[in-house]
């Protein structure tokens, strides 16, 4: 087993890299865990058979219309073995990210609730055909 620790620079920030990063690191049957740096960068400390560690890390060169990397650094370490799984860990910067999506869904949620209702009420209102 060998250990990588990368960091991926580029238009990284967004939540749809790291989760993309966490199913492919599960599909090679690779531990370990991405986070998102202060800096902007993504950490991934990874653990695994080296063959599925290299096609991971090239692998993380990926691209889309959301994101985009323009450097992967490598550098090895002596595995841990403490992970059971790979996983995404949130940082401080994630929760006021999402939080700013939920209240936003939420207001919108309240919205079209609010006029589902009024449009029931106004039918109400309407006197029966005969």
């Amino acid at each position: 087993m060998e250990g990588y620790l990368i960091w991926v620079s580029g238009d990284v920030q967004k939540y749809e890299y790291r989760i993309q990063v966490v199913k492919m690191a599960r599909t090679l049957g690779i531990k370990g865990m991405v986070q998102t740096l202060p800096d902007g960068r993504v950490r991934v400390m990874a653990e695994g058979e080296e063959a599925d560690l290299e096609r991971f890390a090239e692998a993380l060169k990926m691209e889309n219309s959301f994101f985009w990397v323009s450097c992967v650094e490598i550098k090895r370490f002596n595995p841990h073995g403490n992970f059971n799984d790979f996983y995404l860990a949130l940082t401080e910067r994630d929760y006021e990210f999402w939080l700013d999506e939920w209240i936003k869904y939420l207001e919108e949620l309240l919205d079209v609730t609010k006029e589902g209702f009024e449009r029931v009420v106004r039918g109400t209102d309407r006197k029966p055909p005969l």
